[in-house]
Parts: C-alpha cells; structure tokens; sequence
C-alpha cells in the first residue's frame, strides 16, 4: 500500500513539476527564452554531431529546462 501510495504521490508531484514549467516558458519573455535556449546550444555544440538526433533533442530539452529554472528561481518538485 505504502509504494502505491509514494507512487502516487510521485506522478502527482512529476505533473506539477510540468506545469510548472510549462508556465514559466508561457510566461518567460522572450528574451529570456532566447537567451536561455542560446545558452544550451553553447553548453551542448560539442555533444550536436556525436548524438542521434533524437536523444539531443531529448538532452537539449532537458538543458533547455535546467537553464530557465535557474534563471528564474524555480526549485523542481519532486519526491525526495
């Protein structure tokens, strides 16, 4: 009961943290987007040609987040 419980818990947690998110990219200007993603691009040029495409975009996506949490504060929620 107790895992189905945490496990619970942890989706719920994993859809707040995407919400969360996806309002701070609705809500971030669009300078701060572009800044944000001009940054991952730098951070992740070297990895670009050694990567399938699709796990970069997937790495890139999740840099992308990382790089606006931190510009605008926001903690990542979740069960700890």
């Amino acid at each position: 009961w107790a895992e189905h419980t945490r496990a619970a818990w942890e989706q719920r947690l994993d859809r707040l943290d995407a919400e969360v998110l996806a309002l701070a990219r609705t809500l971030a200007t669009a300078d701060v987007l572009e800044d944000v993603r001009r940054e991952t691009s730098e951070e992740l040029a070297a990895f670009r040609g050694t990567m399938a495409a699709d796990a970069f975009a997937a790495t890139f996506e999740r840099a992308t987040a990382r790089h606006l949490r931190e510009r605008l504060g926001l903690p990542v929620i979740a069960f700890s």
